[in-house]
């Protein structure tokens, strides 16, 4: 966990990648002068980071992280060995699709995952994870179950996960 303290001095977390390209492109073509976020010098920046998932096995289907200080060359942090237990936050036993963006007061990140194991079949992809930091280690989490929150809509798949542990 050494790596993971050493992140919280390294940086003050910037945005994924194309979130960033995404915001820079959006207030250099909006005709209307509004406030855009964004991260500026001022912010103390140093690094970007990456989160992301391996493959379609259930050992790879959890979260990793990666850092760069240019924003293309990433270098895998822990050894590229998941920063959080997917057996810990999800429904599934395993998350795909990470996203992560840090909020406007700058101490607080977010996370969104699909919670989802692909050997159980593309189908089986029924809920999501959310996530909350204000250190990159220690994460609270809540699952969001789709048939059981949207039993009219989804409700014939509700027994998919075979778990009530959610929203």
């Amino acid at each position: 966990m050494m790596f993971l303290k050493r992140i919280k001095f390294l940086l003050c977390v910037s945005l994924v990648v194309s979130s960033l390209t995404g915001v820079q492109a959006a207030s250099s073509t909006s005709t209307k002068k509004k406030k855009v976020a964004s991260v500026s010098a001022k912010d103390n920046c140093s690094a970007y980071l990456f989160v992301y998932f391996t493959g379609n096995r259930k050992d790879e289907e959890q979260i990793r992280f990666a850092l760069s200080s240019d924003g293309y060359n990433f270098k895998a942090l822990n050894g590229d060995k998941p920063i959080i237990s997917s057996e810990k936050i999800s429904l599934s036993g395993g998350v795909r699709d990470p996203h992560i963006l840090r909020c406007e007061d700058g101490k607080t990140f977010y996370m969104v995952a699909t919670d989802m194991v692909c050997g159980k079949g593309w189908n089986s992809n029924r809920g999501m994870v959310l996530m909350k930091s204000t250190d990159l280690i220690n994460w609270t989490s809540a699952t969001v179950h789709i048939p059981t929150v949207f039993p009219t809509e989804f409700g014939e798949c509700a027994s998919c996960m075979g778990s009530t542990n959610h929203l």
